[in-house]
């Protein structure tokens, strides 16, 4: 557990060093694998994080962490489907985690989805209305496809929970200029 404790500190390469060494000892070590994953993750190193949380579901399919970092790392790639699938798989095992939920919404919206990911926004924010990341993000998603005055309600509702959102304060500026400049004297009347 020295690993972690040192993940925990950023030391990234002797937390890595650690898990190495837990494994040799112990190949069956899936908190190992799993961690090993992460910190592969955070250093960017995503293909070498896939390989460590692929060992992992060998050892014991039923690891929903290990098939969510999965799905987050192939994200990364730009590997949207098999994210997709991966973060299917970790919800099957945990329907209660809401950032699986989330994480799938967000690889949706990168393949260009965005009427699925905005369904999988509003199942989070029905569940727990006060996750900010499901509101901005269900405000990217309408602002995608230029439904302008849900976008704008999404990210007010993500700058009412966090006033220092600058991110959603952004996006709804651009979400105000793009209904503005898409309104016609048709509109008028």
């Amino acid at each position: 557990y020295k690993g972690f404790s040192l993940l925990q500190l950023s030391g990234y390469n002797e937390s890595l060093r650690c898990y190495k060494k837990v494994i040799e000892l112990d190949p069956n070590c899936t908190k190992a694998w799993i961690n090993m994953g992460v910190v592969n993750a955070v250093l960017g190193n995503h293909q070498s994080a896939i390989n460590a949380f692929d060992n992992a579901t060998v050892l014991d399919s039923n690891l929903s962490d290990a098939w969510y970092n999965k799905g987050k790392s192939l994200h990364a790639l730009g590997k949207n489907e098999e994210a997709i699938s991966a973060l299917e798989k970790a919800i099957e095992l945990d329907t209660n985690n809401l950032a699986y939920l989330l994480n799938k919404g967000i690889a949706l919206a990168a393949k260009g989805d965005y009427n699925e990911s905005i369904n999988i926004y509003k199942e989070i924010v029905q569940r727990d209305d006060n996750y900010i990341a499901a509101w901005f993000n269900m405000g990217n998603a309408f602002l995608n496809i230029k439904d302008y005055e849900n976008s704008i309600k999404a990210y007010d509702k993500a700058m009412k929970l966090d006033p220092s959102m600058t991110q959603a304060a952004y996006y709804k500026g651009l979400a105000i200029r793009s209904r503005a400049q898409n309104f016609t004297k048709e509109d008028a009347f």
